[in-house]
C-alpha cells in the first residue's frame, strides 16, 4: 500500500515539497520473524556501516553473511524496523519521517540511497497509516558522509 499524499500533508511538519522521498530496497520482510523477546513495541534503527550490521540480530532463517556482502555502505543505508511494517519514508535536515503499520513480529530490513543525507545525524519520527504518531525509542543516529571526489586526470 502507498502512502498517499493527504497522509503525508497530515504527518509532516513542513511542505511535503521540502522532503526527499526515500525508495526503499528490501533485503529482508519475515511477518512472524522475531522471537518473543523482540515482540511488541515498534522499533526502527539505521545501520550505517559493517560492524553494526554484524552486530545486528537477524532470524535464525537468514544466512547473515549473505547480507553483509551484498550491502554497499559507500552508497547505501541500512533501515532495520522491528514490529513495523514500513509503507514510505521521507527525509529532511535530520528527521526521517515514516508512515507504516505496527505489526508484531515483523522484521523488515531495507536499503536506501545514501547520497541523499546531508547531515551527520538523523532520527526516526514514526506514524500508523491514520497518521497516529507511534511511540518510538527517541534514538539519534550518526550518519557518516561519504564525500565522492572527481578524479581528473592531469596529463
Amino acid at each position: 500500500m502507498d502512502v498517499t499524499r493527504e497522509l503525508w500533508v497530515k504527518v509532516l511538519e513542513y511542505p511535503l515539497v521540502q522532503y526527499i522521498p526515500l525508495n526503499r530496497r528490501n533485503l529482508i520482510k519475515i511477518n512472524a520473524g522475531l522471537p518473543m523477546s523482540l515482540r511488541g513495541k515498534p522499533n526502527i534503527r539505521l545501520i550505517t556501516n559493517k560492524a553494526d550490521l554484524i552486530t545486528s540480530y537477524f532470524p535464525a532463517s537468514i544466512d547473515k553473511s549473505e547480507i553483509i556482502n551484498q550491502v554497499d555502505f559507500h552508497e547505501k543505508l541500512l533501515i532495520m524496523a522491528l514490529n513495523y511494517d514500513v509503507e514510505g519514508l521521507m527525509y529532511r535536515t535530520i528527521t526521517i519521517s515514516a508512515v507504516g503499520k505496527p505489526t508484531t513480529g515483523m522484521y523488515y530490513l531495507f536499503n536506501v540511497d545514501r547520497h541523499f543525507f546531508y547531515r551527520r545525524k538523523v532520527f526516526f519520527q514514526c506514524f500508523d497509516m491514520g497518521g497516529k504518531e507511534i511511540p518510538m525509542p527517541h534514538t539519534v543516529f550518526k550518519v557518516p558522509l561519504v564525500s565522492k571526489r572527481l578524479k581528473f586526470d592531469h596529463s
